[in-house]
């Protein structure tokens, strides 16, 4: 089938169609056509020849077209002048032509340039493509899901039409071409480059919707991961092309400390496209959220890769992905300028560095939760005999490479792109490490997290279209990691507690609240007065309302959230809390703490 005629688009949209016009039309077709399968099928295995014969790849493939071009009698002498890429591609195309023909004679003459627009025409092609066989599967995939969440009864396998884009061939198609235009060997400028890109980009999107999907949800999806791990070893092409994402600049960007200029270390800048970069980074995602144990192996493709290029930058999956992160939020415009650490989310929607950001502080989100990497706030930073990193070491500095970016990205302007990097270093935060709090003061991030604190609770209380687990979502990250760097920190703790009890108000509070303990006899963290109301009752539309009104909130999560952080910002006072909060509020916290009798099937 690889060495199918390129019968072209033009054949399935009329004359002079294009492949634009073939994504439109596939826009509106149901998956369920076998016959358009087959032409889909057909049509990335006639374009993905041009490919699989060397176009763009170095190695065997680029070998064997030089030994045809021998063989033929065909002399690269004349593309000497030429780039690197335009000669692979006319050594690429003259043996596709030559294949065409049934016959490895030599092909009738053409001008290098005539070569290369062909051959770019087949990557545009393929990309298009590869393109709609992803839009197609991701529908398929989301008709699965809806199914399944309606009904016991899904579909068998051999029902899907699509089964066949699942199979073990077309995964080595869609992963041919990935690695052949990824590979920077082939790295060339202007419509070339953005060729080879997009066409890279599909087919990490191909290969990701036809490997995505739970074991009960989806089976042919679990089937299709596990051959592209077990068979096709794409564990180490995918850490392989991650690390080559990258590379390390002579300038770094500024920093967020006072270093001298001669001081910063070499800034990661990102060479893969971001959207490229993006798709591979959700490979990751998904490898990691449906089997954790695929990350020794990830890490192994790290090391055995550092210990080949003879550098100390693999150490493991983290590092890689950190190295990514600090490119993508640090390094650039992500078109492989050295602009300033300022340029980050951009402007443009074309942009993706915001989304590659986001997806990779989720994937380490990931790691955390799953248990694939241990803590390592306690771990020593040492070297070994040979003054090399030791892992606890590198895990260290990775850890600490984590919290300075994610710093940055939080005192970020608040805009629409910023917004979804700031929640994902939010989540990110839950499980931030003793003394972080005291860092993220003393770099004047607070104020960041208070608005986003705001903002969230505004999110749910007066704009709210989700449901009650949506409201979780929502809230529950920023108030952990308030409450968290509470306990950490006493300076934090007040000026949270100033955020949600305005000094303005304390005087009044103060007065009154004193002449409820005198009431009661008061006693530290003893409740000696019952049916106490608020010492000062919250004007609507506060913060301090807003929170009060969620402290009896339907969803349990975000109830006991955000009592335990009232509880922490009242210094785990029973009296305190419930003369800022009132009785009837506090009254499931303070069953919790044991301190009232309530019955047990009232605690959340």
């Amino acid at each position: 089938d690889i060495e199918a005629t390129n019968f072209g688009l033009a054949s399935l949209v009329g004359d002079g169609g294009t492949a634009g016009e073939l994504q439109l039309l596939l826009a509106d077709v149901p998956p369920a056509s076998a016959a358009l399968r087959d032409v889909l099928l057909r049509e990335i295995l006639a374009n993905a020849a041009a490919l699989a014969c060397g176009c763009g790849r170095s190695g065997a493939s680029g070998e064997a077209a030089d030994q045809d071009d021998e063989e033929s009698g065909i002399s690269s002498t004349a593309d000497d002048d030429d780039d690197a890429a335009a000669a692979a591609a006319a050594r690429s195309m003259r043996r596709y032509r030559r294949r065409r023909a049934g016959t490895n004679n030599t092909a009738p003459d053409a001008p290098v340039e005539d070569l290369v627009t062909s051959v770019l025409d087949a990557v545009r092609a393929t990309s298009e493509v590869l393109r709609s066989v992803k839009n197609l599967v991701r529908y398929a995939n989301a008709v699965r899901m809806i199914s399944s969440n309606t009904s016991s009864n899904v579909s068998a396998d051999v029902d899907d039409p699509l089964q066949r884009l699942r199979s073990g061939g077309m995964l080595r198609v869609y992963q041919e071409v990935l690695v052949g235009c990824s590979c920077p060997e082939a790295a060339a400028a202007g419509d070339a480059a953005a060729a080879r890109d997009d066409a890279a980009r599909n087919a990490s999107l191909a290969l990701f919707h036809v490997s995505y999907g739970t074991a009960d949800a989806n089976p042919a999806a679990t089937r299709a991961r596990t051959a592209l791990i077990e068979e096709l070893g794409f564990v180490p092409i995918l850490i392989d092309l991650l690390c080559r994402g990258t590379a390390c600049s002579a300038g770094g960007a500024a920093s967020d400390g006072d270093d001298d200029e001669g001081d910063r270390a070499p800034q990661p800048q990102l060479v893969f496209p971001p959207p490229l970069l993006l798709s591979l980074t959700r490979h990751v995602h998904s490898l990691v959220g449906c089997d954790p144990r695929v990350v020794p192996a990830m890490n192994r493709a790290c090391q055995s890769l550092g210990d080949t290029d003879g550098g100390s930058s693999h150490h493991g999956l983290v590092s890689v992905l950190v190295s990514i992160l600090s490119a993508s939020v640090l390094g650039g415009d992500g078109d492989g300028g050295n602009t300033t650490a300022s340029s980050f989310p951009g402007t443009e929607a074309s942009d993706r560095r915001p989304d590659l950001a986001t997806e990779i502080l989720r994937v380490l989100f990931a790691l955390r939760a799953t248990g694939a990497v241990s803590d390592p706030s306690s771990a020593p930073k040492n070297t070994g005999e040979d003054d090399t990193p030791s892992s606890a070491a590198v895990a260290f500095d990775d850890m600490t490479r984590i919290g300075q970016i994610a710093c940055h990205i939080l005192k970020l302007p608040p805009t629409d792109r910023s917004l979804s990097s700031k929640l994902a270093a939010v989540n990110l935060l839950m499980d931030a490490p003793r003394g972080y709090a005291s860092y993220l003061l003393n770099e004047g991030a607070m104020p960041s997290l208070l608005l986003i604190f705001r903002c969230q609770i505004d999110e749910v209380i007066e704009r709210r279209t989700g449901s009650f687990n949506a409201d979780a979502a929502t809230l529950v990250p920023i108030l952990a990691v308030l409450d968290r760097l509470s306990t950490d920190d006493s300076a934090v703790q007040q000026l949270v507690k100033s955020e949600v009890f305005p000094p303005s108000e304390e005087v009044v509070y103060q007065v009154r609240a004193a002449e409820e303990r005198a009431k009661g006899g008061g006693g530290r963290n003893g409740l000696n007065a019952k049916n106490m109301q608020p010492a000062l009752e919250a004007s609507k539309g506060t913060l301090r309302w807003k929170l009060i009104r969620l402290m009896t909130w339907p969803e349990s999560n975000v109830k006991r959230c955000v009592s335990e952080l009232l509880w922490k910002l009242c210094d785990c006072d029973a009296t305190e809390f419930v003369l800022r909060v009132g009785f009837g509020n506090a009254v499931h916290m303070l069953g919790i703490k044991g301190l009232v009798q309530v019955p047990s099937s009232s605690f959340g």
